[in-house]
């Protein structure tokens, strides 16, 4: 069997891991989302240098600003997290632990001959450090963007752009559920938002259905300079569809103009898309990954779910919680 290079490109993501495989597809990952690698390691069952070891040389490499881990274990938790939370408060940290239940922890005995841990004992300590805790892999890489991406978040006030009432009141309960808050639209922000949505198929709460932001970059422009001037929205989710008729109708794509709309206003605030291709059409899913490459490509962050999104953004609010000290807004 002939194997293929594993693509790769300067970056300044760096991810340590206990698994060859699972460092593999986060090269992958980085190398297609344009985002790039400082460093990846595999070091298996740590048999020569820890987890903690590579922290620690991490921790003074220039290139590397934000760290991912995919642990099953570590032989001194006690430095690890000491260490942990130190590098966390200047390079963010970004933990995906292993063998969180039973059979997981089964696993993780064959396959690095190591105990897992009890899954409390790392949600105490990960906790009390201030490391984000990630359940997958995309988790992972979806919250290295954000940090990588992003200017601060000030809170985590979160204005939803979507096209569709049910998809708006989803994408409201999941972004709730994960941490956020979807405040409605006050004084001047509705006024300017109601004069500019129709009346008819459309509603300017929050979350805003606006069908024409979908392919009217000019009109995203406007929404998004009222959703920017308000103080009191602090994070914006765009819901991006992929031109279902294009090949059709031949409908020009408006994706590139989008693009130059969210890179002007990109480090005004935390902002990210979603490009969701299910459906099982594969024509589809690979129009919706083209489009995440294309924006991930240009700095913005795209998703391939809105769980993915808003865990990426709480990750990213959080994290400037604690860094300035202050409670979520």
């Amino acid at each position: 069997m002939l194997w293929g290079q594993i693509p790769a490109q300067p970056g300044s993501f760096a991810f340590l891991s206990q698994s060859g495989t699972l460092t593999q597809r986060v090269t992958e990952h980085a190398h297609f989302t344009g985002m790039g690698l400082s460093k990846a390691v595999s070091f298996g069952n740590a048999a020569v240098l820890d987890s903690t070891d590579y922290l620690e040389y991490l921790a003074e490499d220039p290139p590397t600003k934000v760290i991912g881990l995919y642990l099953e274990s570590i032989r001194d938790g006690r430095r690890f997290l000491n260490l942990a939370r130190r590098i966390h408060a200047e390079k963010p940290l970004v933990l995906w632990k292993g063998g969180e239940t039973p059979s997981g922890a089964g696993a993780v005995a064959s396959h690095t001959g190591t105990l897992a841990g009890e899954s409390q004992i790392w949600e105490s300590g990960l906790r009390q450090a201030g490391i984000p805790r990630a359940r997958s892999l995309e988790e992972v890489v979806g919250a290295a963007m954000a940090f990588l991406y992003l200017p601060p978040a000030k809170g985590r006030r979160l204005f939803i752009l979507g096209g569709g009432g049910g998809n708006s009141v989803y994408y409201a309960d999941l972004c709730i559920r994960t941490g956020l808050k979807v405040p409605p639209l006050m004084g001047e922000t509705r006024e300017k938002i109601t004069a500019l949505v129709p009346a008819v198929g459309s509603f300017a709460r929050n979350p805003v259905d606006a069908w024409q932001a979908f392919y009217d970059p000019d009109f995203l422009s406007k929404l998004l300079d009222a959703v920017l001037e308000d103080p009191d929205l602090d994070l914006i989710l765009l819901d991006r569809l992929i031109p279902r008729m294009t090949y059709a109708t031949q409908e020009r794509d408006r994706t590139p103009a989008v693009i130059e709309v969210l890179k002007k206003n990109i480090q005004r605030k935390p902002l990210v898309a979603v490009v969701d291709g299910g459906g099982e059409d594969p024509f589809l899913a690979a129009e919706a990954a083209k489009m995440r490459q294309d924006f991930c490509r240009a700095g913005i962050p795209a998703y391939s779910s809105v769980p993915l999104a808003a865990r990426a953004l709480t990750h990213l609010a959080a994290y400037y919680e604690k860094k300035n000290g202050s409670a979520g807004t």
